[in-house]
């Protein structure tokens, strides 16, 4: 009632005062008291109970939120179902186990459980173990398979090593399977092992010293793991390690064998092909001359790999440097033997090797 009164007194004062207030007086009043209650608006304090019920709302989002997530935790992650190898035309053509490493975005050794019937069709479900390459930049999903994609008569248990393709457009496709429980599939894992790491070794901020490592004798050297991977993605980083093994090999094909014209081990022949195929790509002249003089010493018609890789290992040589090149492929041209591929190689090197460099 005070509350009331108070109003009535206020309004009974203003009336008194009408014939004093002219018009103007009273819109500017107006003004200011308007003024006066969005100030107060703006300043008035959240109700408890607006606060209570925004508060009560967030908890409802976060259980739901959590909720969801825990859900999609327990489910897993997505099952991809392999039905079919799908290879293309370069893999096709050629499904080299270590090659193949480089042209698929996922290579990882999985284990094949028991066959299990869903959607009307026989399913193996197959569990990683080992991951040796991810390019996909995400986590795996579930794997299963038809019988069309193991090899002949699986057995539960079985570790296979598959060489995975990932794309958005065209999803999962298997590309090939090999068998790593055998002796030979064991080397195989291996050697997938080793050119996945090399294949990694690009990115290193340390990555000379760490082909050094890796392309150590006591680690296998330049093995046919390592060129594979070395060929599909050459790295400047790792021309000293090489040019090193590829002086030794010089020195060792150099030396004075017994029996006429001399001989060199098949391994050796291997080894000095593998350089030349991995030092190309590099243009690394400092190998040229060096394997030119070894490619004289090799046996008649195991010359021509070598060859063949000698204008790109030239193809930044100083003109000196290509002239002593040249000089030696030459004499190629002026051997006559009944295998005619080393003098067909010669003879096509021959231009390139008097280009000047580029």
């Amino acid at each position: 009632m005070t509350e009331s009164r108070s109003h009535a007194d206020r309004v009974a004062a203003l009336l008194a005062l009408e014939d004093r207030v002219g018009a103007e007086q009273y819109a500017a009043y107006r003004r200011r008291l308007d003024g006066r209650l969005r100030r107060a608006a703006r300043r008035r304090p959240i109700r408890p109970r607006t606060l209570a019920a925004a508060a009560a709302l967030l908890l409802a989002l976060g259980g739901l939120a959590s909720f969801l997530s825990d859900s999609r935790r327990r489910a897993g992650p997505p099952t991809v179902v392999l039905r079919e190898l799908t290879r293309d035309d370069v893999i096709a053509a050629d499904p080299h186990p270590y090659r193949n490493v480089a042209r698929c975005q996922v290579v990882a050794v999985v284990r094949a459980g028991p066959p299990v019937q869903q959607q009307g069709e026989r399913r193996v479900p197959l569990e990683v173990e080992n991951v040796f390459r991810n390019e996909t930049g995400k986590e795996l999903p579930a794997f299963q398979c038809t019988g069309e994609v193991l090899p002949p008569a699986p057995t539960s248990e079985q570790r296979v090593l598959v060489y995975l393709t990932y794309s958005r457009q065209q999803g999962w496709g298997c590309a090939d399977v090999v068998p790593v429980d055998s002796p030979s599939g064991r080397n195989i894992r291996r050697g997938v092992e080793r050119c996945a790491e090399l294949l990694r070794a690009p990115d290193s901020p340390d990555a000379k010293r760490l082909y050094e490592r890796l392309l150590a004798e006591g680690r296998g050297g330049l093995d046919e793991a390592a060129g594979c991977a070395l060929c599909c993605r050459p790295d400047s980083r790792s021309a000293d390690v090489l040019l090193r093994q590829l002086r030794r090999l010089h020195k060792r094909i150099g030396e004075p064998r017994e029996g006429p014209g001399g001989w060199v081990s098949e391994d050796d022949i291997e080894q000095l092909v593998r350089l030349a195929e991995v030092l190309a790509p590099l243009r690394e002249s400092r190998a040229a001359l060096p394997l030119a003089e070894c490619a004289r010493m090799l046996p008649r018609g195991r010359r021509a790999p070598i060859y063949r890789q000698l204008p790109e290992v030239c193809a930044t040589a100083p003109v000196d440097l290509k002239a002593k090149v040249r000089r030696l492929v030459a004499k190629e041209l002026t051997e006559h033997h009944p295998d005619g591929r080393d003098r067909a190689a010669a003879a096509a090197a021959l231009p390139a090797l008097s280009v000047p460099a580029r």
